[in-house]
């Protein structure tokens, strides 16, 4: 029957026409998604096009097999594999470290009596919450805090070199052992977090992983697995490590490279649980819940994620006024770094030591609330006599807040995921003891996990926490009870404040742009911010006249016009690549000197000290400005300067097309000769030397769509009565550096992030005076530079130490 078919059309085509079917088999190409070859809007037009045209190498075998290898990327592998083991590694150690120096001070202190062994108890958290501050002072600023706001930052765009160095895993990590250890109420996940990303990058230097590294998108995507690969060494969940990890650090994300993210994780958790099973250190038992019904108990439950709701807000609102009051007080005991070190280990130590209801850790007071059994079932009279269980519950409650509130207010390496996990795991057993008295209802353990998981959804502004208590608790019984108390509480906390690691990218200043919100802002268009002072290049500028442009113009994209008196907009040329362009036409023009007289200039051409001088001399008058420091070292300009995957070929192979002849600048019976040939004539006088540079200078630069510059004939351009909501929305989600304005072709403007960040933080400091910090659309902040270095919006942030 097909036989037929195929003749019957062959008989009724026209003539001459032929159906070739030696094509149809599909381009091995379709391996690939346009998300695993560019990051950002403006990278697919910056980056050469991949050759797609194989010719007939992809047809032989082994070309196929090429092709099957560069799809699998057995080196990608590799690199997850290792980066899933190593955290793990490092957290267990750390887990560990931490687990012995608590035992450590409590025997020590135990072997005393009264007045001596609280005096141990406590200088030895003084002694330790002093280690850990130091780290931050003296190796490596960027060590302190969370960790995860920074991220949030660099996934977005923003290159903050300092943050993923060595020397602030080391910080990181010494910091971190040294505050757990010293007792304070501060939490590892964010720290985690950081590691994971530090190893990434770190591991993406190495010679063996170097394709990592030149390679911009596969290097944001391994960033992102390490990202997800902290949160699942923290709790030994590597579905909700992934989820969480999205959640809490992206603004979009391309669930093409979620694979990625998962199989460094599903190394991460089968390396956390071997090697918990191998070593002693504490972790989240799980449960044995009995399966909930539909039942009018789950009423209790939506309650209980109204009371989360506003629990999580009201923890995040006093965390940003102890941050405020830390900046703004006068007193030296709470500004200084140490004095106020001291004071919250003496405050903690004291009351860890009196009061036995707060000796635990706060993993083994998860575990208490966790369980299906009662208090006096386990034992634990210390919940149960006295006061009774429910004033118990609530000063534990109370006294977290406070601890919580003032450690993670100081500046060493601090988690805030489990103090905030513990408070709701207090508060839920709180409310279902209290319930069991009026009800009956189920083990109030259940109530542990959702108040757990429903405090960290109003707080953090996560969903996936369900599916991180779901893989700790190891059951499902529960599912429909904390996903509404998660729901509610999520609801709660989005309508009473921002989450907490918004809060903390806002205290911070970092330039990250906030969620879309009800502001007066929108009413406006892009043209009441857009900067008008545009600095363009003109068809036909001269060297020197490009050279002025680069000296002048803040912005990432050098707008190019066809003359500067009508403003016809032509196209967009990459800040850093015109840079490494006008460079080696410089360096060329001495070499071909160098060459026929034997002269050169007297500066000798570019080296790398003199690009990190050039670099510098760009970026100083902005800089000191906004109270930043510049890089000290050829390496950090490198990767400050750093474009985009372009970079997988080195600078000179960037700018190899760039010809120079001297002969095109000379005139007339000006005569070249060797010094050799002839000595009288041959060599030139300085004065002709000079004459030629200056011809050279003032000639035109290529500005062709095939120049070696790969001019962005189509840049991303709006009207000037685009809303800003719009443009808010292109920023966020297509990773532009800036936005050209145009009417009707001629080029009126530019709006860039940092615009758009300085119109919200004008309007927030408007809205400081009649609203709380923590509820604001955007806190005050330093003002961000306008010019930037890495797509798709990476800002230079380099805080001052």
């Amino acid at each position: 029957m097909a036989t037929r078919i195929m003749s019957y059309l062959r008989a009724q085509r026209p003539n001459g026409l032929k159906f070739d079917m030696s094509h149809a088999r599909p381009s091995q190409r379709h391996n690939f998604l346009i998300t695993d070859l560019y990051n950002s809007f403006d990278e697919v037009e910056t980056i050469p096009s991949l050759n797609v045209e194989r010719a007939d190498v992809s047809r032989t075998f082994l070309g196929r097999m090429r092709d099957i290898i560069h799809t699998i990327q057995p080196l990608s592998w590799v690199f997850l594999v290792c980066l899933g083991v190593c955290s793990s590694l490092i957290t267990i150690s750390i887990d560990y470290v931490e687990l012995f120096m608590h035992n450590a001070r409590r025997d020590f202190a135990n072997g005393h009596n009264g007045l001596v062994s609280l005096c141990i108890w406590m200088a030895s958290s003084v002694v330790l919450a002093t280690c850990a501050g130091a780290c931050g002072q003296y190796i490596s600023k960027a060590a302190e805090g969370s960790g995860i706001p920074e991220l949030k930052a660099i996934l977005s765009g923003v290159v903050m070199p300092k943050y993923l160095v060595l020397r602030t895993f080391v910080a990181k990590v010494l910091g971190l052992v040294c505050g757990l250890g010293s007792g304070i109420s501060i939490g590892k996940e964010g720290p985690f977090v950081h590691i994971g990303a530090i190893l990434a990058n770190q591991m993406s230097k190495l010679s063996l992983f170097k394709h990592v590294e030149k390679s911009l998108s596969l290097y944001r995507q391994m960033l992102a697995a390490g990202v997800a690969a902290g949160v699942a060494s923290a709790f030994g969940s590597p579905i909700g490590g992934v989820l969480f990890s999205i959640e809490v650090t992206s603004s979009y994300y391309m669930v093409s490279n979620m694979w990625k993210a998962f199989f460094c994780c599903v190394w991460c958790g089968a390396s956390f649980a071997l090697l918990h099973k191998v070593g002693s250190t504490e972790y989240f038992l799980p449960t044995d819940f009995k399966a909930i019904g539909f039942s009018a108990e789950l009423m209790s439950f939506a309650f209980l994620g109204i009371l989360c709701g506003i629990i999580g807000s009201l923890f995040v609102h006093v965390l940003s006024n102890v941050i405020m009051w830390r900046k703004t007080t006068s007193l030296s005991m709470i500004k200084h770094r140490f004095k106020y070190l001291w004071f919250i280990a003496c405050f903690t130590s004291f009351f860890t030591f009196a009061i036995s209801l707060l000796h635990e850790t706060d993993v083994a007071t998860v575990n208490e609330m966790f369980s299906s059994k009662t208090f006096e079932d386990r034992g634990l009279d210390k919940w149960t006599g006295g006061l009774g269980v429910y004033i118990k519950l609530l000063f534990y409650l109370f006294m977290k807040i406070i601890f919580s509130a003032l450690a993670m207010a100081a500046p060493i390496p601090c988690g805030t995921f489990i103090p905030i996990f513990t408070m709701g795991a207090v508060l839920g057993r709180f409310w279902g003891e209290l319930l069991g008295v009026v009800f009956t209802v189920s083990v109030p353990g259940v109530y542990a996990v959702a108040g757990a998981a429903g405090i960290i959804a109003s707080s953090a502004r996560t969903i996936s926490i369900t599916v991180i208590v779901f893989e700790m608790t190891g059951q499902l019984n529960h599912l429909l009870a904390i996903l509404i108390t998660v729901l509610l509480a999520y609801s709660i906390g989005s309508a009473v404040s921002v989450s907490i690691y918004d809060m903390l990218l806002d205290v911070k200043g970092l330039p990250y742009l906030p969620a879309l919100q009800t502001s007066s802002l929108y009413s406006r268009d892009a043209s009441d911010i857009m900067s008008t002072n545009l600095f363009p290049l003109v068809m036909n500028c001269s060297q020197k006249d490009a050279e002025k442009v680069l000296e002048q113009s803040p912005f990432f994209y050098i707008p190019l016009v066809d003359n500067a008196s009508n403003m016809n907009f032509v196209g967009a040329v990459l800040r850093s690549r015109l840079e490494s362009y006008l460079l080696t036409r410089r360096r060329k023009m001495e070499e071909q000197f160098e060459q026929i007289h034997g002269v050169s200039s007297p500066a000798g051409p570019p080296t790398n000290h003199h690009r990190l001088s050039v670099l510098k001399r760009l970026w100083n008058v902005r800089k000191k400005r906004e109270g930043y420091e510049l890089s000290s070292s050829v390496e950090e300009a490198e990767m400050m300067a750093r474009e985009d995957q372009d970079d997988v070929q080195d600078e000179d192979t960037e700018v190899a097309d760039v010809f120079v002849d001297i002969n095109h600048f000379v005139h007339g019976n000006e005569v070249i000769t060797s010094p050799a040939a002839s000595p009288t004539v041959g060599h030139a006088s300085p004065v002709s030397i000079e004459t030629l540079r200056l011809r050279m200078l003032e000639s035109p630069i290529d500005l062709s769509p095939h120049s070696p510059l790969h001019i962005d004939m189509a840049p991303f351009q709006v009207t000037p009565n685009t809303p800003l909501s719009k443009v808010h929305y292109l920023f966020t989600m297509l990773g532009l550096a800036q936005v050209f304005i145009t009417k009707a072709g001629y080029l009126v403007g530019i709006v860039t992030k940092d615009d758009m960040l300085k119109a919200h933080h004008s309007i927030a400091e408007q809205q400081t005076t009649t609203r709380p910090v923590s509820a604001t659309t955007s806190l005050p902040g330093p003002a961000r530079s306008p010019h930037q270095l890495t797509p798709p919006s990476h800002d230079l942030l380099i805080p001052a130490e």
